[in-house]
């Protein structure tokens, strides 16, 4: 989903989906931030339990204008062309740098089972920090 609000948080979508009508109809979800200041990037990847949910969520979304925020954009939804399903989400995700100790779990990949949020599988390798962007323009007080 594309073209969300700006400052709009993982908890936020989850809560949006749920009051939206699909609560327990997703098993993905990772809002993509900025990892030194929290602030996301617009959009996220969701993964739907069944195709047919899949196809729900992009005609209720698209177009999709009723944000809690205030926010004159409307949403887009476009389907990932890369990775497809809860075990490839999880292929994908388990071993990156976003799962190290020292990203907050607020800006982490989450699954859900049953509407409610699990455990994300273990890493298969040690996972090394992420590297986190400089801003030069930017003066650290």
């Amino acid at each position: 989903i594309r073209s969300l609000p700006e400052g709009f948080s993982r908890q936020m979508l989850e809560e949006l989906l749920d009051q939206e009508g699909f609560a327990g109809c997703y098993d993905f979800m990772y809002v993509p931030a900025d990892i030194a200041s929290g602030v996301s990037f617009y959009y996220a990847f969701v993964n739907l339990v069944t195709p047919f949910e899949a196809e729900r969520f992009r005609t209720h979304f698209t177009g999709f204008d009723r944000w809690s925020v205030p926010c004159e954009k409307s949403a887009a939804v476009d389907w990932s062309q890369a990775l497809q399903g809860l075990p490839c989400l999880i292929e994908r995700y388990r071993n990156s740098p976003l799962m190290h100790k020292t990203v907050p779990d607020n800006l982490r990949p989450c699954i859900y089972s049953s509407g409610a949020r699990a455990v994300f599988p273990p890493p298969t390798v040690a996972i090394k920090a992420p590297r986190l962007r400089r801003d030069n323009n930017k003066k650290i007080a």
